[in-house]
This record gives structure tokens, C-alpha cells and sequence, in this order.
């Protein structure tokens, strides 16, 4: 089986298109930028003069990728606002003020937004630096550090799209039969989307689908592959094999970054508005990575050890989990694994259902029964007035006939006298 990974966002294909580009030099910046970074970049993809404490190794394109565009991003910058021309005269105090204005939204992105976080762009700034100290240290020159004060430590607060299980059920029910296996299958398999899910082969799955191995070399740099087991994603992965006829050596999904996430957006939004989730981030900007985060949380409510929550994400350091896992669903009637599985939340749904119209026929009853005793009553009330009415009347009748009878006693006794 070939060991073939796919580049969907085409880094490799990006990265020697540039380079092909720019090998007279860099335009719109000046040539000791161009020069020195080109220089840089050089060493990043050969894997020399690397920062002590870093991995060891050729960068991979899409990280050359990131390193190219913010280079040209602080060239430009300091050409632009500080009138330096060259990015190893910059100063302690030129690198500050720069991020300072980016962080106070003073220097905006291209679309006009704020810049959120500025410390990937410390980050590698910093590694720029550290590689131009340790390129003169080998020429006997000495280079003062003019980074050790930037705050390059990631963010403790991840944000992002957090759904309930009720809501990623109601998800489920609203997406194409293939998104909802994509998202089942990123749930259960705890990877990195898109990148390490589109590079899951069919021979990744085992043959009842209850297991993936996620193979060394389509995981992120400082990863490692794994092998999971597999719950609520089972029945639905067999039946989408079974739809599509994939062979053993074929990728299980293929998908568009873009395009997959623009779909979940238009859904999320039509099912649950622009509100914010408690992820920081409104339902209408979700995307697939999201869902890493929502399995760590919810895997984390599974698991029992830090070391099985790491092992099957694939991580190394245990700060991770609480970087993805921040809060947990409030809703404990099901775990995870129950609620998604299918068969037990039918059959629970069923009976709630069941018990529900049981309810509202039994009030229904109660209704009819009700009615019934205001009718009886009234009935009876009814027949009362009749008989009182009656009775009266007789009563009446009786007095009549008394006084006729009193009054032919009366003109009998006076005719006996005459």
C-alpha cells in the first residue's frame, strides 16, 4: 500500500511555485530584506542553523509557507512605518512598538479586522532572530538577543464552536448523509481536520469498522500515529462504504476545506441563529476543526486518565486536554457514546415519546371524564328544579282544594242552620 498523503490546501505545490518566482529576488520589498530572507527560508528547508529546543529536521511547505508570509509581512511593515530597510537592523523597541499596534488594532489585517492574537507572529519573529544570532555566531560575530521579552507562550484559552449533544444530533439530522459520517468520523476518530481526515484510508479502518489506525506519516509534526477504537461511528461508516464501493487502497472522504465549511455554516445558522456558543465563537462561524474540540470535551467526560485522553488525540503534553476540553456539556443524561450510537437513544427517545402520549391521552380522558360529571350535574341540577317545581305546584294545588273544601264545609253548616 502506497504511503501517498494528500495536500489539500496544495502547501508543496505553493511553496515551489513561489520559490520559482522569486529566484532573481523578492519584489516590493528591499534587496536586503529579499536577500535575508531568502536566506532564511533556505536554511528552514534544508533543516540548518534551527533554533536550540526546536524539532530538528527540514521544515515541511506548509510551514515554509507560514514563515514566507509573515517575513513579508514585518518587511513590508518596517519598511512602510519605521523606514528600515533591512530586518536585522531592527531594535527591541521597534519589535514592540510593532505588535504593541497590532494588538491595539492599530495595524489592521487585509479585510480590515483586528488582529486577535499576535503571538504566532512574536513567535516567529523570534525564530528569525535566534537563526540570525546562531548564522554570525559561526562567524565569530556576536549578535545581541532583542527577543527574549516578546510573549510568545500560545494562548490558555482556546475559542471556538461548542454544540451540545442535542444540537449536534439536530445537526446530524440536517446535513447531507455523507457530512454526517465526516462529522461522526471526526468525533470518534479525535483527528486533526481536514488534513489527517481525508488522509484515512479505507485499509485504515479494520473490517468491522470498529477501529482506525491513524498512520505516522499523515499525522502533524510532533504527533504520533495511534490506533482507536470506534463507537458511534460504526453502522454509518459501514454503510457508506457500502454506498460509495471504495476499494482497500482508496482515501475514505474527500472534501474541500472551503467549500465543507461554508456548508456546515449555512446549516448551523438556519438551525440555531448567529447566538455565541460557550466556545466564544457564534454558531454561524463554525467549521470541521471545531469538532476536535467539542470530541476532547466530551471524550474527556469518557475517559478516565489524562494518558488515554492524549493517546488517542495524539498528544504529548497533557496541557493540551484542558485547552480543548474547557467545560463539558451540562446535559448528563447520556455520554457521548450512548446519545450518538443511535440504537439506545432511539429506543429512549421511543419511550419518552411513548410516555408522552400516554400522558396527553390520559389527560384527554380526564378531560371526558369531567365534562361528564358537569353534564350529570347539571342533569341533576336540572331534574331538581323540575321535581322543587313540581312539588310546589302540588302543594299549590293541595292548598287550593283545602280552601274549596273549608269553604263548602262554611255554606253547608249555614244552610243546616236555616
Amino acid at each position: 500500500m502506497t504511503k501517498e498523503k494528500r495536500d489539500i490546501y496544495k502547501h508543496n505545490q505553493r511553496w515551489l511555485k513561489w520559490r520559482a518566482e522569486v529566484k532573481e529576488g523578492i519584489p516590493d520589498i528591499s534587496k536586503a530584506n529579499s536577500d535575508i530572507i531568502l536566506a532564511y527560508l533556505d536554511d528552514m528547508e534544508n533543516g540548518i542553523n534551527t533554533g536550540k529546543g526546536c524539532p530538528k529536521g527540514e521544515r515541511k511547505p506548509s510551514r515554509l509557507n507560514d514563515l514566507k508570509s509573515k517575513m513579508l509581512f514585518f518587511a513590508r511593515l518596517f519598511e512602510e512605518r519605521f523606514n528600515i530597510s533591512d530586518l536585522t537592523k531592527v531594535t527591541k523597541q521597534d519589535i514592540h512598538s510593532l505588535l504593541k499596534d497590532m494588538r491595539n488594532g492599530e495595524i489592521k489585517k487585509q479585510n480590515g479586522g483586528d488582529y486577535q492574537d499576535t503571538k504566532s507572529f512574536a513567535r516567529d519573529f523570534k525564530a528569525f532572530w535566534n537563526w540570525w544570532i546562531k548564522v554570525n555566531y559561526e562567524k565569530d560575530i556576536f549578535i545581541k538577543t532583542i527577543v527574549d521579552d516578546l510573549n510568545t507562550r500560545p494562548s490558555e484559552d482556546s475559542k471556538f464552536v461548542f454544540l451540545k449533544k442535542r444540537e449536534i444530533k439536530r445537526l446530524l439530522d440536517d446535513v447531507k448523509f455523507e457530512y454526517r459520517v465526516k462529522i461522526l468520523s471526526e468525533l470518534d476518530f479525535c483527528i486533526r481536520p481536514p488534513s489527517e481526515l481525508v488522509n484515512v484510508k479505507v485499509s485504515d479502518l479494520s473490517k468491522d469498522c470498529r477501529e482506525v489506525v491513524i498512520r505516522d506519516e499523515t499525522v502533524k509534526k510532533g504527533s504520533f500515529g495511534r490506533t482507536n477504537k470506534l463507537t458511534f461511528s460504526v453502522n454509518y461508516l459501514k454503510e457508506y462504504l457500502q454506498i460509495n464501493n471504495l476499494r482497500p487502497d482508496d482515501f475514505l472522504f474527500n472534501m474541500n476545506p472551503a467549500s465543507a465549511n461554508k456548508y456546515l455554516q449555512r446549516h448551523a445558522e438556519k438551525l440555531f441563529g448567529r447566538g455565541m456558543t460557550r466556545g466564544g465563537i457564534p454558531y454561524h462561524r463554525i467549521t470541521f476543526y471545531h469538532f476536535r474540540h467539542m470530541a476532547c470535551c466530551y471524550w474527556s467526560k469518557i475517559l478516565n486518565k489524562d494518558l488515554e485522553i492524549m493517546k488517542r488525540f495524539g498528544w504529548k503534553q497533557s496541557n493540551k486536554i484542558y485547552y480543548y476540553s474547557k467545560f463539558l456539556d451540562d446535559d448528563d443524561d447520556y455520554d457521548l457514546i450512548t446519545y450518538l450510537s443511535g440504537d439506545e437513544y432511539e429506543l429512549s427517545e421511543k419511550k419518552k415519546s411513548e410516555e408522552i402520549s400516554q400522558l396527553r391521552e390520559d389527560i384527554d380522558n380526564m378531560r371526558k371524564d369531567f365534562s361528564n360529571v358537569v353534564n350529570m350535574l347539571n342533569t341533576l341540577f336540572a331534574t331538581k328544579g323540575m321535581a322543587e317545581k313540581q312539588l310546589s305546584n302540588i302543594r299549590e294545588d293541595r292548598e287550593k282544594r283545602e280552601a274549596l273544601e273549608r269553604k263548602r264545609n262554611a255554606l253547608s253548616t249555614y244552610h243546616d242552620t236555616d
